[in-house]
C-alpha cells in the first residue's frame, strides 16, 4: 500500500474498493471533464481502478473527503504516464506540486523508473504551466509504448527521475554496544542485506565486543564504528549515533536484537519513501532467553495525521524504539533525545517525547524485530539502583509535560500515562525481580501523590488486586502526612 502526505492539507493512498463510487464521480467531474478526451466512466470501471492491479492512488483530506486521484499508466520497466485529478479547492494551495513531488521520488525509488510523462490537452493552459514549473520539459512526441489512438491535440512532457534517487542512505540503524560479543554477529548478520547505514558505538565494553565489531567491517562496509571512553550507558551512546547519522530515519536497534523479516524491511522503506510520516511503526516479538519463549508486542494501530483528539492514544501507546522508525529532521528540531547517565528507562523519556510531539505515524503490519529480553542485561540484573531508575526518568518526564503546557491540556491522559509509568513499573520491579524491596512500590505512590493529588477518583481502568494495593499505599501515605 502506497501512503504519502502532500503538504498540510491532503494526503493519499492506494484505493480501498469502497472508493469506487467517489472516485466515479471525481472522473465523471464536469469541471474536470473539460480537460479530458475520455468518456465517462463507470462504476464497474472504477471498481477495476480500485481493484489494487493498477497504480491508482486516491487524495484524500483530513476528513476523509476524495478531492483526488492520481494514476500511472501505460508503464513499463522504465517510464510511465502520470495522470493528476485535483478539484480546484486544492489546486489553489499549492498541494499539487508537493503530490508531484512525492510521486516522482516513490517511481524513482521504488518503483525503480528511469522517466515519467505526461499528456495535457492544448487548452489546457494551467496544467501546462503546472507541468512546466514541477521539472517537466516540453517534449515533441510520447514514447511508443505510451502512445493514445485518435487522440486531441496534446502538449507532452517528460521528467528524468534522476534527480529524485537521493544519494544519502534512507535509513540509519543505531546499535549501542555494551558486552555483547556473544550476541553482536547474528544482529549485524541480520542487517548485511540491507540498504542502510550501520552506527555501532562501543560504550567502552570490558569484553572483545569491540573487536568483533571490527571483524564485521570489513563485510559491511556501510559500518561506522564509534568509540566512547568512560562509561555513558545506551542513552549517551545513541545520542552520539544520532549526531552522526545521516539518513532520513533513524532506527535504533539493540545490538542483541535482530531483523528478522526480509519482506518487512521493504514495506518499512515503501511507508518511508512514499509518507514522509515522522514515526513509521510496527510490531516485534519479545523473546526470552531462559526459555526461547517469544511473545509479540503491537505497535499502535494508527496511520495518518495526529490530532488533538488522537494525542492521546499516543500517550497510551507509545513507540519502542526498536520496532519504529524516526524521521531525523522532527527529532532534531523537537530535540528529542535519549536521557543519559541513567543506567535503565533512558527511552522512556524518548518515547514521552516523541508521542507529545509526533505529527504524523504509518502502522506497517507484520513483525520486523525480534528483541531479545536477557536475564544478564543491564535493565533486568538485581540492582536496586539500575532498576529504580525509572524515577528519576519520570521525574524528567513531567517537567518536560510541565514546561510544555500537556498537563494542562490533556490531565487525564496525563494521570494515566504518569500512573502506568510509575506505579505499574514498581510493581514489575519489586514482584518480579526486586520482591524483597518493599519501599518501592510506596515510594511510587508518594511520587503520585504529590504530582497528582486528585488521582484516586480518576483512576484508570485497573485489575482489582492492583488497585486495593494502590489505594492502600495512597490511604497510607495520606495519613502519614496528616
Amino acid at each position: 500500500m502506497y501512503h504519502f502526505w502532500s503538504g498540510e492539507d491532503i494526503w493519499c493512498t492506494s484505493p480501498q474498493p469502497s472508493d469506487a463510487e467517489a472516485l466515479m464521480e471525481l472522473l465523471n467531474d464536469s469541471e474536470l471533464q473539460q480537460y479530458s478526451d475520455s468518456p465517462p466512466v463507470s462504476k464497474k470501471e472504477a471498481e477495476t481502478m480500485c481493484s489494487g492491479r493498477f497504480p491508482w492512488f486516491i487524495v484524500r483530506t483530513e476528513t476523509q473527503q476524495v478531492v483526488g486521484a492520481v494514476a500511472l499508466l501505460r508503464g513499463n520497466r522504465e517510464s510511465a504516464e502520470i495522470c493528476i485529478l485535483l478539484q480546484k479547492s486544492i489546486r489553489r494551495h499549492g498541494s499539487g506540486s508537493a503530490l508531484l513531488q512525492f510521486i516522482c521520488k516513490t517511481a524513482a525509488i521504488h518503483m525503480k523508473l528511469q522517466c515519467l510523462y505526461a499528456r495535457v490537452l492544448i487548452h489546457n493552459q494551467p496544467a501546462i504551466q503546472f507541468f512546466k514549473k514541477n521539472q517537466f520539459e516540453q517534449i515533441p512526441v510520447l514514447p511508443e509504448h505510451l502512445h493514445v489512438p485518435d487522440e486531441k491535440e496534446s502538449v507532452y512532457f517528460a521528467c528524468e527521475l534522476t534527480p529524485f534517487v537521493e544519494q544519502r542512505p534512507l535509513v540509519s540503524v543505531i546499535i549501542p554496544m555494551y558486552n555483547i560479543a556473544a550476541y553482536l554477529p547474528e544482529c549485524l548478520r541480520s542487517l548485511q542485506k540491507y540498504q542502510c547505514e550501520i552506527i555501532v558505538i562501543d560504550d567502552s565494553s570490558e569484553d572483545n565486543t569491540l573487536q568483533v565489531a571490527k571483524d564485521y567491517a570489513a563485510q559491511l562496509p556501510n559500518m561506522t564504528i564509534l568509540e566512547m571512553k568512560g562509561k555513558h550507558f545506551a542513552g549517551g551512546a545513541r545520542n552520539v549515533g544520532m549526531r552522526y547519522a545521516s539518513g532520513e530515519y533513524l532506527f535504533f536497534l539493540d545490538g542483541d536484537d535482530i531483523v528478522c523479516e526480509p519482506s518487512m524491511w521493504e514495506k518499512m522503506l515503501v511507508a518511508a519513501w512514499c509518507s514522509h510520516a515522522d514515526v513509521i511503526t510496527t510490531t516485534e516479538y519479545e523473546c526470552f532467553d531462559a526459555n526461547r519463549s517469544w511473545k509479540c508486542h503491537c505497535a499502535p494501530n494508527w496511520t495518518g495525521r495526529i490530532t488533538q483528539s488522537i494525542r492521546p492514544v499516543m500517550f497510551s501507546r507509545q513507540f519502542p524504539v526498536w520496532m519504529s522508525w524516526f524521521r531525523r529532521e522532527w527529532l532534531e528540531r523537537e530535540q528529542i533525545h535519549f536521557l543519559e547517565c541513567v543506567r535503565s528507562y533512558e527511552d522512556n523519556y524518548f518515547t514521552f517525547l516523541t508521542a507529545s510531539t509526533v505529527n504524523s505515524v504509518y502502522s506497517v503490519a507484520g513483525t520486523l524485530t525480534k528483541h531479545l529480553i536477557r536475564q544478564t542485561s543491564l535493565s533486568h540484573i538485581k540492582d536496586v539502583s539500575v532498576q529504580t531508575a525509572f524515577f528519576s526518568v519520570t521525574e524528567q518526564c513531567y517537567a518536560y509535560a510541565s514546561k510544555v503546557g500537556l498537563l494542562e491540556r490533556f490531565p487525564m491522559e496525563m494521570i494515566s500515562c504518569f500512573y502506568y509509568s510509575v506505579f505499574c513499573t514498581a510493581c514489575h520491579v519489586q514482584e518480579r525481580l526486586l520482591p524483597e524491596e518493599d519501599w518501592i512500590i510506596p515510594e511510587a505512590v508518594k511520587f503520585l501523590r504529590a504530582k497528582f493529588p486528585s488521582m484516586p477518583a480518576n483512576l484508570p481502568q485497573i485489575g482489582k488486586q492492583e488497585r486495593e494495593r494502590f489505594l492502600m499505599e495512597w490511604g497510607r501515605h495520606t495519613n502519614e502526612n496528616l
